[in-house]
């Protein structure tokens, strides 16, 4: 019973694929049919194009850190603070009292 149900599933979602399938290329028939259509067809599919390539973008930017890449980053910084280029947490937060006590009561 359950095989069958996912069966007529499957067939109803092939079904459905070949009905949409089948809509757009009516739909692009038609505009091909209309030059003024046509051209805005473009400029809308260059347009959409473009959004996903730039969301794609965003979405490769924004890929978390590899460990290698955050122990990397950790020696890096490790190295620095105890060659003095860098301040740790504590001589920041010090500094920050000092600066802004009034901040601190």
């Amino acid at each position: 019973m359950v095989r069958r149900l996912l069966y007529t599933r499957k067939e109803n979602q092939d079904m459905k694929s070949m009905e949409l399938q089948k809509s757009l290329l009516n739909e692009v028939a038609a505009i091909l049919d209309d030059e003024e259509m046509t051209e805005k067809a473009l400029r809308s599919i260059r347009r959409i194009k473009a959004k996903v390539a730039k969301e794609q973008k965003v979405e490769e930017e924004i890929r978390p850190y590899t460990p290698q890449e955050l122990k990397a980053e950790l020696d890096e910084r490790l190295a620095r603070m105890r060659a003095g280029e860098e301040l740790s947490s504590e001589q920041v937060f010090k500094r920050m009292e000092e600066k802004y006590s009034w901040l601190c009561e």
